[in-house]
């Protein structure tokens, strides 16, 4: 298992790597599916994962890292696309599959941790329950990574929320709409490849996404 939590400043979410439970006796060549661009550490961490499986198997087993969505699969459909064998093995955001799993979206309650300590208590606790939820959907975690803290990036510079009220802000799951909305915003879930258009057309005016969105993010 990898742990990546020294890359955490808070939770915001946790992306999980996901595969079919079923095992393979004969040599493996699998296309990983993820939704982050080649310079996102979420894609960096997927290859580097490939790598020491592959020297691991003495080269049993190929996974070749699918960055941007080339595999044509949004964030919220990963978990069900693994599960219904149309891809082997993917990137799963937790925090968006909540139409298939709703308590996978539990790390996505606003201010719910604060710290890495409070992060390694709630991962005791909530860690079990995962793994029984993508067991059920015929899969198994391969490693967990948290997501940096969540901020707001806006075209409009406001010192005050009165500000800021009825600015389209571009979210990544239900709990950051309902927080944005909760603040005079309005919170549209728009999946992560599709934030550029949004953001180039107007349909949104900001976005709410983690630290490491200059390279793409949640």
């Amino acid at each position: 298992m990898f742990d990546r939590r020294q890359f955490v400043a808070g939770l915001a979410g946790t992306t999980i790597l996901a595969a079919p439970t079923v095992a393979r006796a004969q040599a493996a060549n699998w296309d990983l599916s993820t939704v982050w661009p080649d310079g996102n550490f979420h894609t960096i961490n997927a290859k580097k994962f490939a790598e020491e499986v592959k020297a691991a198997t003495g080269g049993a087993v190929n996974i070749t890292v699918k960055a941007g969505g080339q595999l044509g699969f949004k964030g919220p459909e990963h978990l069900r696309a693994v599960r219904d064998g149309l891809v082997p093995i993917a990137d799963v955001l937790n925090i968006q599959q909540i139409g298939d799993e709703p308590i996978l979206g539990a790390e996505g309650i606003p201010f719910l941790v604060g710290s890495v300590d409070e992060l390694r208590i709630y991962h005791k606790h909530i860690r079990p329950v995962f793994e029984r939820v993508v067991q059920n959907n015929n899969q198994k975690n391969l490693y967990i990574v948290p997501w940096p803290t969540q901020y707001l990036h806006l075209k409009v510079k406001a010192d005050t929320l009165a500000g800021l009220a009825g600015q389209k802000v571009r979210c990544p799951d239900r709990g950051a709409q309902d927080m944005v909305n909760a603040l005079g915003l309005t919170g549209v879930v728009i999946p992560w490849g599709e934030t550029i258009p949004a953001l180039a057309s107007g349909a949104v005016q900001g976005v709410s996404t983690s630290s490491t969105a200059s390279s793409g993010s949640s």
